[in-house]
């Protein structure tokens, strides 16, 4: 009884008063996140943890609140895959931060990242795991820069990330490029060192010499889709006061060959860095835009911080959730909520061949493979065979409408109007109260042809502040394969003490056009 009761609590913790509006989440998706010995696991739904295993060299294995983050994309002849980035901690330092003592040099000496990719095509598995020891000047470094107390804990930043190929990812200033090996080889590994010197308001903040307790420091990367250009943000504050003392951006370009040369493009210091929502490169110029609240900026890198300008600005009643791509042809941008493309002023289109610089109605992206979720009774959806979305997607006639991934609890499929309301909403999977949940984005995959399962991937983004903290059970990142017919329309959006109302979707399976099931 005690096994059970405990069992219990611990449903009672993952979902709170979601069981009461929706009981039947018991049966389905409680048993999917969390086995018990009371509950039937679902057969039609199957879960694969990517959480890190612990390295035992490093008697890590009590250390839970670690910096990591995965990413999801799809990869030519391998699918859709995640990659997935973890830090591991010296066993030194793990003692020396639990007895809440100063760190030194040699507590920065052992530390490992580990960097896996992960196939989903079938069953997932594992087809890529590198063990990189970290340079401890470089770990030394960051802590002098960002390590503060708030509170009566102390805690850091650990800045990661991944390139959306999948294949070259940045752990604090050092770039990594992974080749994968021919007929099971061991992956080729190169790697250089991003060199600070391209902007002096920053050599203050890279040297080893002690710093006042009430700054912080810290920075960020973000790579382009074709690996080549890395975005750079920093910002230093008082920790005091929240006085925003530095915030420079810059753009510098990588070649890889035998090695990894990175050169400067353009940096400077920018006023609304702390704005900043997001940047996406163009696919082939050299110009990037930043989203902000009140709009989109255009730079082009190529002439210096002062060439950035608004390409659009929100008017203060229309809604924007912060998404927008660029069309297949590069020369428009698609804008959540705005009715029409943007076209990119002619002058930043130089770089393209004068025929393609010509502009022609622009539609905005279409499923072009045949559909599996076919669009009917009342509902816009219809979803090609392995089509691939990520959190920020852009859909509908001329960008008319947004497709978000998101909502209260549960992983949804929104279309959303200009006004910012919810027209429809597709089902997935309702979702435990996890505290990661707040962080994670979703990659999801509509059922290959020869299929039948969602592939809903639950990423673990990068968080502020880490605290190493060894009380907080991990959980992301995760893979669930969803059977197509368990996904539903959701009528209307519903909230505690009110009924939701399901309606089944319609798909095509082997030729033949089916009917979901309701429950």
């Amino acid at each position: 009884m005690t096994s059970f009761a405990q069992e219990i609590q611990q449903l009672e913790a993952d979902w709170g008063s979601k069981l009461l509006v929706a009981p039947e989440i018991l049966w389905d998706e409680a048993s999917v996140f969390r086995r018990t010995s009371f509950l039937a696991g679902s057969q039609r739904t199957q879960v694969t943890s990517m959480v890190p295993k612990s390295l035992e060299e490093n008697g890590s294995s009590s250390f839970e609140d670690l910096p990591c983050i995965s990413k999801s994309g799809s990869i030519q002849h391998i699918g859709i895959a995640t990659a997935v980035l973890n830090i591991w901690p010296s066993s030194s330092f793990k003692k020396a931060w639990q007895a809440k003592q100063p760190i030194c040099y040699q507590d920065c000496s052992g530390w490992v990242a580990q960097y896996e990719v992960w196939r989903h095509r079938g069953q997932s598995n594992r087809i890529i795991d590198i063990r990189i020891p970290l340079d401890p000047k470089e770990v030394w470094i960051q802590f002098k820069q960002s390590l503060r107390r708030r509170g009566k804990s102390l805690r850091t930043s650990f800045p990661l990330t991944i390139g959306d190929s999948l294949f070259c990812f940045m752990v604090l200033r050092t770039f990594f490029s992974v080749q994968p090996g021919d007929r099971g080889s061991d992956p080729v590994i190169k790697s250089a060192l991003v060199e600070m010197d391209f902007l002096e308001e920053i050599n203050r903040f890279w040297s080893l010499a002690d710093r006042e307790n009430s700054w912080f420091y810290t920075y960020s990367f973000r790579i382009s889709l074709d690996g080549c250009r890395i975005f750079f943000s920093d910002f230093a504050s008082n920790t005091t006061h929240g006085e925003i003392y530095s915030s420079n951006i810059a753009v510098l370009e990588i070649e890889i060959g035998e090695r990894i040369h990175i050169e400067s493009q353009a940096a400077g210091p920018v006023d609304d860095l702390h704005l900043l929502q997001n940047v996406l490169f163009h696919p082939s110029l050299s110009f990037v835009l930043l989203t902000y609240p009140m709009g989109v900026k255009i730079w082009n890198y190529k002439q210096g911080t002062s060439a950035m300008k608004f390409l659009w600005k929100r008017e203060p009643s229309t809604w924007w959730n912060g998404d927008m791509g660029f069309s297949e042809c590069g020369k428009f941008v698609l804008i959540a909520g705005q009715q029409d493309s943007i076209p990119l002023p002619r002058e930043y289109l130089s770089g393209l061949p004068p025929k393609a610089r010509r502009f022609s109605k622009e539609e905005a992206p279409h499923v072009r493979s045949e559909a599996v979720i076919n669009a009917g009774n009342g509902h816009p959806f219809a979803f090609g065979s392995g089509q691939i979305m990520g959190s920020q997607l852009i859909s509908g006639e001329k960008g008319t409408h947004s497709l978000s991934i998101g909502g209260t609890g549960s992983i949804e499929l929104n279309l959303i109007n200009t006004s910012g309301k919810k027209i429809s909403g597709l089902h997935l999977l309702s979702t435990p109260y996890w505290n990661q949940n707040q962080e994670a984005t979703q990659t999801i995959m509509v059922p290959e042809k020869d299929s039948t399962a969602f592939t809903i991937i639950m990423e673990r983004g990068l968080e502020r502040a880490y605290t190493f903290n060894s009380k907080q059970e991990e959980n992301l990142p995760l893979v669930i394969k969803r059977d197509i017919s368990d996904v539903y329309y959701e009528a209307e959006t519903w909230t505690s003490g009110t009924k939701r109302r399901r309606e089944s979707i319609m798909y095509e399976q082997n030729g033949t056009e089916k009917r979901g099931r309701i429950e």
